[in-house]
């Protein structure tokens, strides 16, 4: 399977294009409280998310990546990036292709907790879509911070993406 890089290029339905324009947002946006601004940046990762969770539950994770873009499922100017995985673990779409294929079950988080084994629990537990904290290494600032993952289930794929809590 081919990571985002290979995806041909392709349309955005009005939703997609709507949640780029919310996502762009994010980084003019006026300074607000942390409060706030995780507020909004949850909400267009949910919006995202469930956005892709429905195209691909529609037309299948293959036929998808390649009817989409790389920018569909990459946001690299706020650091964002949606992941898909089966149930099982194994990672089918992420922008680093060279993990595609590799069971992510064992991943951890900064302090050790193994937020992907935790997602899979908290979706068996909790329906369909679920937010998971953790503790994160951001490759930007070189520091461990707080993380938050969203997480949807479409039969047996689970679509993803996390944002660091604090603040830079």
């Amino acid at each position: 399977m081919a990571g985002f890089a290979k995806a041909r290029a392709g349309g955005l339905t009005n939703r997609l294009a709507a949640m780029t324009v919310l996502m762009a947002g994010l980084l003019a946006a006026p300074a607000v409280s942390a409060t706030e601004y995780r507020s909004r940046e949850a909400k267009a990762i949910t919006a995202w998310v469930d956005a892709m969770a429905e195209r691909v539950g529609r037309d299948g994770l293959v036929r998808t990546l390649k009817g989409t873009r790389v920018g569909d499922w990459h946001r690299p100017e706020l650091g964002l990036y949606i992941f898909v995985f089966e149930t099982n673990g194994t990672l089918r779409a992420h922008p680093n292709a060279r993990m595609i294929g590799h069971d992510i079950r064992p991943t951890q988080g900064a302090r050790g907790r193994p937020y992907v084994n935790e997602i899979i629990q908290a979706l068996d537990e909790s329906g369909d879509a679920v937010w998971v904290g953790y503790d994160g290494w951001d490759p930007k600032t070189k520091r461990v911070r707080a993380k938050r993952t969203y997480a949807r289930r479409i039969g047996l794929l689970i679509l993803a993406c996390g944002y660091f809590l604090d603040e830079t």
